[in-house]
Parts: C-alpha cells; structure tokens; sequence
C-alpha cells in the first residue's frame, strides 16, 4: 500500500516517493530565511549527477529552447526532414498543413524563414520577427526513443502537444501568432488578433508594444526557474530566470543555503523534499494541521503551474496569470516553494472562473457545481428543451446540483486532482509525484516506471492496481498477482469493466481509458462529426487527459432548443458539447466500414441524457421511486424485464393503474457521474453477444395500463414497455371524485406513443359511449419498406447496399433512435409541396391534398385551400378544444382554465376564460381544481394529444378523441372533420 511519511509517524513509506539524495529530507518547518537564492539545474547536477542526467530528457527541461537552435524545433509540415524554419526556403504559411486557416491574411499571412542575421524567423507584412524563444514541443517520452526515425530530431508526432514561438520587442516579449499542432503535423493561428487588425491587416511593430500581451505576463512564471518580472519605467515587462525550463528548484525551492550548508543534516534542513513536506499552516480551513495539509502542500508543488487562473498580483489586464502576489513596494512576489511566507498557495493565485475552462459551472474555488433549473418540456419532434423560467408556482422545475465533470484546457490537472477521489481530503491519498517522476522521461507524461519494486505499465495497469489490489472491485488480487499474474489480472478487470460499465469485454482494458477519457486541450480541440442528421456520430477528444479519475458517461450535454451541434458555446454559465467521455473515446465512427458505431449513437440519444430531467427527478430523494425506476434507471428495468414468466413471457412486476407490484424495489438515485442513464445492457442481455432481452424470451407480451396485452413480434416490445404511458381512458372512465366533488387530473405521463399507436385497442384516450375510434396504426403500404414498428423505424437503417451472399439489402441498427426523415420523404412532401424535412410537417402521401380536419379553410374545396400537416391538423383541433373548455367552465360555474405543457400538473386555474370577453393571454394562477367529469374527460384528450409523435403514430385516434371531446363539451364542430 502506498503511504507518505506522516504527522507524528511513519506509515508503509514508499521508495517511489522518495528521492534518494534526500530520503530523510526534514520539515519545512527548519528556520528558512527568505534570503535563499536560486543556484540553477548545472550546480544541483555537480551533486545529484544522475537524477540531474534522466531529468534533462523530461518534458519540464524542453518547455523554454533557445530559437537559434534547430534542435529546439519540431515543425516539419513539409516532411522535409527538417524544421520548416531551417529547411533552405522561406514559406508562406499558406502553403503549408493547416494554411487555409491564414488565407484571409492573403499576402501578410505569416511567412516562415531564416537568415544569417535574425536566424529562424517569421515574417508579418514587411517586419521580420527573430525567433528568440520556442515554447513546447518536447518530445513524447525519452529522446532516443521518440526519435522512431533515428535522425537526430524531434519533428512531428516524435513530439507532444504543440510548439509555440516567441519574438523580442523593446524590452518585452511576445508569442508569434501561429502554433504547430505536432499531432496533426499542421498550424494553427494563435491570438491573431494580436498581430492583425479588423481588416486583417498587420499591426506596426511599435503598436505591439504591450504589458498586457507580453510573455513575461502570460507564462514566464510557469515555464522557467526563479523567474523575476519587473515592469520597466515605460510600463512594459522585462524578466531574468535562473534555468531557462522547469527545473530542480522549481519544485525542490532556491538552493543557495542547501549547497552551502556544512552538514549532511543542514543541507537536508534547507532544502524542500516534496515527498515529505509538512504543512506549516492550515490549508484546509479545519483549524488544525493534520496530514491532509501535507498532502496539500505537496501536491501545490505541482499544482503552483497545473491550474489554470490568475496571480494575485495586478488586477485585470494587468494581473500576472501565475501565482504571485504585491511586495510592499509594489512590486511583483512570485510563489516559491519552501521559502518563509510561501506556505499557502491561495495566498498567490486565484483559481480561474472563466466556464470555458471547464466542462461545467463552477463555485468561487473552482469546485464543479452546475445549478440549473429546467422545466420538463419537449419541442415538437420529442427532443427535451432547456427553459430556465419557472411557472408560478414552480411546478415541472427540476434543481440538479451536479458534481464537477472535467476540465477543458491544458495546465488545469490540479483542477481536476482536486475535484476527484484522490483529491487530498482523506488521509490515505497521496500526492501527484507517486504516479509521476519528474526526474525520468522513460514513460510518456512522466509516468513513474517502478512503484512499491514493482514496473508500472499502464497498458497492463499495473500503475493503478499497486494501489487498487486487494480492496474494492479488485479484493480478489494480491499485490504479486499484479507483478506476476497477468491472466488472473485480466480476468478480474474484465469483471470490473462487466460491472461497472454493464458490458461484456473480451481484453483487458485498460484504467485510464474509462478514467481518464481525453476531456482536455493542449493543441488538440475536442471536436465532433455530424451523421446524416446533423446529429453527432463521434466525438473526438482533445490530447489532455482528465485528472479527477471518475468515468464520464456519454450524453453529459446540454442541448438547448436553439442549439446547433457545429456550435461550441456556453450556456447559463457552463459548457455544451462537444464533451468526450469515457465510452465515445474508444467507441467512435468506425472509418474504415463507413457507419456509425452504435456507442457513439447512443451516446447522442435521450436514453444517454445524463443531464436530462428523466433521470435526475429524484436527486433530493436519493432513490428513483420504486413506481418510477422501471423506466427511469437500468436496474429498475431490468427487475421488470428479468421477472417476466418463463412460458409466458410476461413481467410478473407489471404495474397495475396507481399500484406497484410490492416486490419491486426502489433504486439509488446516483450522482451525475454515476450510470444511471438506459445503456446498453437495459435493452440487451450481459452476454455481451448483442441478444436482445426479448430474444431471451423476455418481455414477450406487454400489459398496458388498461390491462389490455400487446405484441409487435419482436424487440419492439421492449420500446412499448415503458412507451405506454401510466394511464388510459379506463382511468377517467372509473374515476370518483374527492370530497368537494370534483376530479383530480390524470395524467397520463409522457411519450405514450405505443399506447396512440394501438389506439381503441388499448384504451389510449377517453373514448365516449357510440362512437368508434381508430385501432391499432397498421401503417398500410408500408410492408415493402418495413417501416411499421418501433424498431424498424427508430432502429433500422437500409446502406443500399447489397449482402453478396444472401441477395438483400443489408440493414444496421442505429442507435441514436431518431426516425430516418429520408424513409418517409420518398413518398410525402411538406404540406407546402416542398421536400420533408420536419416529421411536424407529415401529411398525405403521393402529393395528394391534405385533409382540413381543423376546419382552418371554411369549407373551401382542397384545391383553393388545403389542409395542413397531421401534427398542425391536431393542434389546429387542440386550440378550438381548449376554447370550447373555458367555454363549458364558465357556463358551468367552474374555474377557467388553460394548459401549460412545461409545467406539471399541466392544467392550471387561468386569470380569466380564453376566449370570452376579450380573455386571449391568461396567466396560470395554481393548479386547476374543479374538474368534472366532462371536464376531465376533454383534458385528458388534450394531453394525450399533446405527445409529439401522435400525429405519426395514430393521428385517426388522436383527432377523434379530440373532435368528440369538443362535441361532448357542447362545441360546435363548424367546418371541422372527424377522420374515418
């Protein structure tokens, strides 16, 4: 078990964490006087030869290279072999990878050189920018091993993130605006509108001149050591450094009293050892000092430059953007670890509260918290809106604190260590350094090669298990079954994966595929691929890796009413997609056989909606209640779907109307991190074989609310399951009023669309005594396209293409469960004539005219005034109802009303009667409250009519029950029509 030395004791100390020059290093707590100066990385190294040997090759040691150097350079888009500054020409940008993203700069667009004079250059207009500094683009682990090539360079992919290019102006310095993405092999523009003006035209050198873009306001703090910054007598940055990269007193503090000191024991006192640095001060707000503030101390070695805020010197434009605070001169003071006066580092920096740093709100500390207050609504094709407003009496709101997701951009992993389980709020964390060595480039990100004597590799995570063995998911492993037994390793992993993710895996993944899915930006932009719906296929993640260690689910995205899937925007204060999880990452579009990988689609559908209402109602409760989870969480629905009969297929935990069957269970109402969405194994069985849970025999025959038993043959049934609704007309039909004598509403609860599409079979609507209404939707002439059920329209999906074995056109399953508009628009145009693109606009096939149900034409014959869409025919229909039910209200005494479909229960009290003395915008005034029978009846039609597929699924039915609603009230029909 990995520990740390302790407060008062020492518990199972780890070698890794030690550094071996130093493996008694004392407390901070020695007297350190603040006269310590930095004696730079070549004096350290005449002592501590090898870690000063292994450490040069680290990424830390190649943030800052000298530009007069080609090996400090790794842009080679031509694929010359050399760096595009050194390979013999002067190139346009433009004419390089990644040059269209410059062309409106036409001839200014930067042009990439070197001369005998400046050296590397690059050239904006008519000035040359000698290349003083580069920034990044350290190799990807060990130098020797990067360079695949053997050439002698780093270029390319052999390189990490990006590389960036600084230029000295007057006394400061300044970022060029162009980044090579070493990944893609491509520029990038940095801050062109630092260079350009709004016409795209270069700004004069001497207008660069800027204390608010200078580097040395920027970065210098974080990519040097024992940086001093001063602002010169004309306003403008300069700065000194003792080691031009991050290197030894950077993390181990200034060295003077260490090197000079006489005695093994001083030089120990006076030196900063991470590994065993104790808290001087309580970091924590506890009041006292424990252990915890150790871990804190020692993980704001590395936290100092892996957040991402602003120092506490200078305000505004004028603040250093690392941590720092004012002398009493006025002068800057940067952080250093180890001197007096530097124990806490909130006292330098302030974590930043800019959203688009994170994926997610944020609090004042930069702790996750996303607060959002949302009513239950949907837009017309079923897709959920987000409506901040409340109604008067804050009814359908929903308040979901959620925890922090992720950051967004590079530098933020201590954000992201703080907000996960290794953060430093127990006692048995541990800090940053156990799983990085920063003194060894042998592993890519620094990652320890050998914990506890034993070779980390997280391919076979081993990294993870060291710790993780013997408890938890992984009690069946011993620390020498991690060294020495790969298979049984394997084994209990996939098992882990089973339970946790509910899906069968043949290998062992790995940890930090679910754990640390890529949510972040270095160069790389989290990015998305639309399908042929304009709906996302994949997302593709950035080239950071989250740092809290929790999975992300996909579907942890906001989707407003107005929001476009090409957008990367904020919302109400956080972040909407496109956000990379934890499935998507490795589930992605499948290139090379052209369709979309059924993970990723489902990833993007409601079922996946971590945010969305359906699945966190119950938050406060902290269970989904035992009448709910059936629908609304994986395991309530697999309860129901495992308890069906075997011979008769049935689900012996089928809810009566208003009861529940007493053995069925409630179910944990999770976090938002937590799997509570409807995944793969809801619908399929944990074989891993794709068996459907109706092909298993499940789910064979489904009981709707009126007691009638449906099937459609195959796994639609299993849509059908929780598609039904709560209620049917039998409800109204036997309902008692209360004790006033009035009726409550029944509602009958949302997407019912298996309930409309079999119409008077199952009682869907009120149905009233004499009339006929439509039965089950058989679809006619849909038989040859296989477009009349559940799953052969949400489901599948015809690649026209044809199976050479069999003959037939081979058919994918599509997992985002959004209906192919194409499959309808062969045969129906829009009801204006023109192509569909809206199933709102679905009306008759073949270009004949649609039918005037609502009776919006007077009478006039179709080829003067046709009729409308099915959808807008029922809510031409549905306003008239309303009308007709104020108009019943007021000639009998009760209350008037009105319908809000965002805001449960629905049907409110009204300010006055629409419709009647000049009543057309009532507000809602509380929950309505003197239905009748009539009146119920007429609501309950309503509502049901409300469902945004019903003019798909069975508009017959639909319009009947509202078209006899309206006649039951009293209404006069006028020009209306009742479908046959």
């Amino acid at each position: 078990m990995v520990g740390h030395k302790k407060r008062g004791w020492v518990q199972a100390i780890c070698p890794a964490l030690l550094v071996p020059a130093l493996l008694l290093g004392g407390s901070v707590e020695a007297a350190e006087p603040p006269t310590r100066t930095y004696v730079g990385a070549p004096v350290c190294g005449t002592c501590h030869l090898g870690k000063h040997e292994t450490w040069s090759q680290t990424a830390h040691q190649q943030i800052l290279r000298n530009g007069s150097l080609e090996s400090s350079y790794i842009n080679d888009a031509d694929n010359s072999g050399r760096s595009d500054f050194f390979d013999g020409s002067e190139t346009a940008i433009t004419e390089l990878p990644g040059g269209d993203a410059f062309a409106d700069l036409g001839a200014n667009a930067p042009v990439l050189g070197k001369s005998d004079q400046l050296g590397p250059l690059v050239q904006i207009g008519g000035t040359k920018y000698a290349i003083a500094y580069t920034i990044g683009g350290s190799a990807v682990q060990n130098p020797t091993v990067a360079d695949e090539d053997m050439d002698g360079k780093i270029l390319n992919s052999e390189a990490q993130w990006k590389q960036l290019y600084i230029t000295k102006i007057g006394a400061s310095h300044y970022v060029l605006p162009l980044q090579f993405n070493a990944k893609t092999g491509e520029y990038v523009p940095y801050n062109l509108s630092e260079w350009y003006d709004v016409d795209n035209l270069p700004i004069a050198e001497t207008d660069l001149e800027s204390p608010e873009t200078a580097y040395e306001r920027r970065c210098a703090g974080c990519h040097s050591t024992g940086v001093e910054v001063a602002l010169n007598a004309n306003g403008l940055w300069t700065m000194t450094f003792a080691d031009m990269n991050v290197a030894c007193e950077a993390c181990h503090g200034p060295g003077s009293d260490h090197v000079l000191a006489p005695t093994v024991a001083l030089k120990k006192a006076t030196i900063v050892n991470p590994a065993t640095l104790w808290a001087t001060t309580d970091l924590n707000d506890d009041n006292q000092l424990s252990v915890i503030d150790d871990l804190i101390a020692q993980n704001n070695v590395c936290y100092q430059c892996h957040q991402q805020g602003t120092g506490n010197y200078g305000e505004g434009d004028g603040a250093l953007l690392y941590p720092s605070k004012t002398k009493d001169n006025g002068e800057p003071l940067l952080f250093q670890i180890g001197q007096v006066g530097h124990e806490d580092l909130r006292g330098f920096f302030t974590i930043s509260q800019n959203p688009n740093y994170y994926w997610g709100a944020h609090d004042a500390n930069g702790n996750g918290m996303i607060d959002l207050v949302a009513q239950e609504e949907v837009d017309s094709n079923g897709n959920g809106i987000l409506d901040p407003e409340e109604d008067l009496n804050h009814n359908g709101l929903w308040d979901a604190e959620k925890e922090f997701i992720a950051a967004a951009f590079n530098s933020q992993q201590g954000q992201d260590h703080a907000n996960g389980p290794h953060a430093a709020d127990k006692p048995y964390d541990h800090p940053c350094f156990v799983c990085h060595d920063m003194h060894k480039a042998d592993n890519v990100h620094l990652v320890t090669a050998n914990l506890e004597g034993i070779p980390t590799d997280t391919g076979r995570n081993t990294l993870c298990l060291i710790c993780h063995a013997t408890h938890g998911p992984f009690a069946d492993l011993t620390e020498d079954d991690v060294q020495s037994d790969p298979d049984k390793v394997a084994t209990v992993v996939k098992a882990h994966v089973k339970s946790a993710a509910f899906m069968e895996v043949g290998f062992e993944t790995r940890c930090t595929s679910c754990h640390m899915p890529p949510t972040g930006k270095s160069a790389i932009e989290p990015a998305i691929v639309l399908n042929r719906f304009g709906q996302p296929e994949e997302v593709r993640g950035g080239d950071l890796h989250s740092h809290t260690f929790e999975p992300i689910w996909p579907g942890f995205v906001m989707q407003p009413e107005d929001f476009q899937w090409t957008d990367f925007l904020l919302v109400d204060g956080f972040q909407v997609g496109p956000m990379p999880d934890s499935c998507t990452s490795c589930h992605a579009h499948d290139p090379n056989g052209g369709s979309d990988n059924i993970v990723t689609q489902w990833a993007f559908s409601g079922h996946a909606d971590g945010y969305g209402e359906p699945f966190n109602h119950w938050n406060a409760e902290g269970e989904v209640s035992s009448s709910c989870s059936r629908c609304h969480s994986q395991g309530g629905f697999k309860q129901l779907a495992d308890s069906s009969d075997p011979v008769t297929g049935i689900p012996e935990y089928t809810l009566d109307s208003n009861n529940t069957h007493p053995d069925f269970t409630a179910v944990t109402a999770h976090s938002a991190i937590y799997p509570k969405v409807l995944n793969c194994n809801t619908c399929h069985e944990e074989n891993g074989g794709g068996e459907t849970i109706y092909d298993a025999g499940k789910v064979q025959q489904v009981a709707f609310p009126s007691g009638d038993l449906k099937t459609l043959g195959d796994s639609s049934n299993i849509c059908m399951q929780c598609h039904q609704g709560r209620e049917s007309g039998l409800s109204v039909e036997y309902a008692t009023p209360g004790s006033n004598g009035y009726y409550r509403f029944i509602n009958r609860h949302y997407f019912a669309e298996a309930a409309i599409f079999f119409g008077s079979e199952v009682h869907a609507g009120y149905e009233y005594p004499g009339k006929t209404y439509a039965e089950k939707n058989g679809f006619r002439g849909h038989e040859q396209v296989q477009r009349q059920n559940c799953i052969q329209c949400h489901l599948n999906v015809y690649t026209h293409e044809i199976d050479p074995v069999t003959g037939e056109e081979i058919v994918e399953k599509d997992h985002d469960f959004f209906p192919n508009i194409e499959d309808c628009s062969g045969c129906h145009l829009a009801a204006d004539g023109w192509p569909l693109e809206d199933f709102d606009d679905l009306g008759r096939p073949f270009g004949f005219p649609n039918v005037d149900y609502d009776g919006s034409c007077n009478g006039a014959p179709p080829w003067v005034c046709a009729g409308d869409s099915f959808r807008h025919e029922i809510d031409g229909m549905q306003a008239k109802l309303i009308l007709v039910m104020n108009q019943y209200a007021y000639a009998n005494g009760l209350d008037p009303i009105m319908y809000t479909p965002g805001g449960y229960p629905y049907f409110f009290t009204a300010s006055c009667y629409e419709g009647i003395g000049g009543c057309t915008d009532p507000v809602p005034a509380g929950s309505y409250s003197t239905f009748d029978k009539p009146l119920l009846a007429a609501a309950y039609n309503y509502h049901c009519a409300q469902d945004p597929g019903s003019g798909i699924h069975n508009y017959r039915y639909v319009m009947q029950t509202v078209y006899d609603s309206i006649l039951n009230l009293g209404g006069a029909p006028g020009y209306m029509k009742r479908p046959n």
